[in-house]
């Protein structure tokens, strides 16, 4: 627990508690402080808090955060299992206008089996930009014959976070096999996607239950 006055600890597990979306009665249980001190204590009502008590809060707070990038930030929750991409057949350009409408820096490429090959990259587009006219009327089969594919990353389900996140720096996105078999992709959106919702969870009524 880092050094802070009084009154700006009290804001802070406020807010913490508020952005993590816990009750007072989970808060109590984890912390081992009663509901209402935890109440004070957030409030910033209490008169002389007792810096045991809020030590607790903050190091049950630190918990429940761990808790829950555990539960949502593993690949089992995170990976995709349908991602939209473009097949041999499509047009260079049909690649181009779906990069834009999904705001994808990256596009998974599949054969006419659904199988992945591989990935086209807003860079391998940009370098290309002077044939524009003549490159988006190609089809993806007939651009990789020309300049390649890149290849995508696999990953295993059981891998352990900070190995994704590695790979996700590097590849943008990657593919999730569970045993030798491909079961989805993993894409930067997925990851932050995840990420939010790991901290927005609220109860039903949008509120902080007591």
């Amino acid at each position: 627990m880092p050094l802070m006055n009084i009154k700006d600890a009290f804001k802070f597990l406020h807010d913490w508690t508020d952005l993590l979306g816990v009750s007072i009665a989970e808060l109590s249980r984890k912390s081992g402080v009663s509901r209402p001190t935890v109440c004070r204590i957030l409030n910033g009502t209490i008169n002389e808090p007792s810096y045991e008590n809020i030590r607790k809060v903050w190091n049950a707070l630190e918990e429940i955060q761990r808790e829950k990038l555990r539960a949502y930030l593993s690949i089992s929750q995170m990976v995709n299992p349908q991602v939209s991409g473009v097949q041999l057949t499509n047009t260079v350009g049909d690649a181009i206008v779906h990069m834009i409408n999904e705001d994808y820096s990256v596009i998974p490429v599949t054969d006419e089996h659904g199988v992945y090959i591989g990935k086209i990259s807003r860079k391998l587009l940009a370098r290309m930009f002077e044939d524009a006219q003549k490159i988006s009327k190609l089809s993806i089969g007939q651009l990789i014959k020309k300049k390649g594919i890149e290849n995508i990353k696999a990953v295993s389900i059981n891998e352990r976070l900070p190995e994704l996140l590695e790979a996700i720096m590097e590849e943008e996105l990657v593919l999730v096999k569970d045993g030798e078999k491909i079961i989805g992709i993993i894409t930067w959106w997925d990851i932050l996607y995840n990420l939010k919702n790991c901290f927005t969870r609220r109860n039903p009524a949008g509120e902080r239950e007591i």
